[in-house]
């Protein structure tokens, strides 16, 4: 049985949580944990939604860490649209849009651990591809990056100063860092 952990490091001055697999082998109820699970996912974040194989599905929701509202991709507007829906009616509260041009496939949505944030990542070409970050206060974008490669795993690091990007669509495959409140994306 595969079980998930959390190991926790610095990576340049920032504390990043990433998620192990741990496996266990007849160990379960000494443990506490739960092992009856048929395929336990390798990811089970309920913060973010990810797209390992194409698209988000439609019915992905990134829950905000304090539990008041979720995310999910909205259709039928000129430009891409994150809805944010209070979690306990359902209700659309906010509109998050993303600028004209830079998205149309999405690939990734997550919430800041302070739950003031949220981040969208739009696929539009090998060389055009972009994470929209959004303040929830002011219904502001925060920052705009743009990256080469495509991604399918976006979260936000502990301390909410960095995005961090996975090509395969898991936490385990981290290869790019876009810091917040600087210009810079960095390999990882």
């Amino acid at each position: 049985m595969k079980k998930v952990f959390s190991i926790y490091y610095v990576v340049g001055g920032i504390l990043v949580i990433f998620l192990g697999t741990l496996l266990l082998s007849g160990c379960c109820d000494l443990f506490g944990i739960d092992c009856d699970d048929e395929e336990p996912n390798p990811f089970e974040d309920p913060s973010v939604c990810t797209s390992p194989h194409g698209g988000v599905p439609d019915d992905c929701r990134a829950y905000s860490p304090d539990g008041l509202y979720f995310a999910q991709e909205l259709h039928g507007y000129s430009q891409a649209a994150l809805g944010i829906f209070d979690t306990t009616t359902e209700e659309l509260v906010k509109i998050m849009f993303t600028p004209e041009g830079y998205g149309s496939d999405l690939k990734g949505s997550a919430w800041a651990h302070d739950s003031q944030k949220v981040a969208s990542m739009y696929h539009k070409g090998i060389d055009a591809n972009y994470v929209v970050v959004f303040n929830l206060a002011d219904e502001s974008i925060i920052k705009i990056f743009r990256f080469s490669g495509y991604y399918h795993f976006m979260a936000f690091g502990i301390t909410d100063q960095a995005i961090l990007l996975s090509a395969d669509g898991t936490p385990s495959g981290i290869e790019l860092i876009c810091y917040l409140y600087n210009d810079e994306c960095q390999p990882y």
